[in-house]
């Protein structure tokens, strides 16, 4: 997934590598399928200088995504 990411006042691009978790015909008849991924971002990087520890200099975003083709 590309996309632009904004924090803290600061957009860039961003690329979260996804993997399907599943797939298949929900109750309803329709067909959905699943994906997460993560990315890591450095806080310096988006302008947030404060000194917050050695663990703290990059966050891990995380995500999970869920889409639906409607049953017709």
């Amino acid at each position: 997934v590309y996309g632009d990411f904004t924090f803290h006042g600061v957009t860039k691009p961003i690329a979260i590598t996804t993997t399907r978790v599943g797939e298949g015909k929900d109750d309803s008849g329709s067909y959905r399928v699943g994906f997460e991924g993560t990315a890591t971002i450095t806080l310096a990087d988006y302008n947030i200088e404060h000194i917050l520890g050695p663990a703290s200099n990059e966050v891990i975003l995380s995500l999970q995504l869920e889409a639906r083709r409607w049953k017709r």
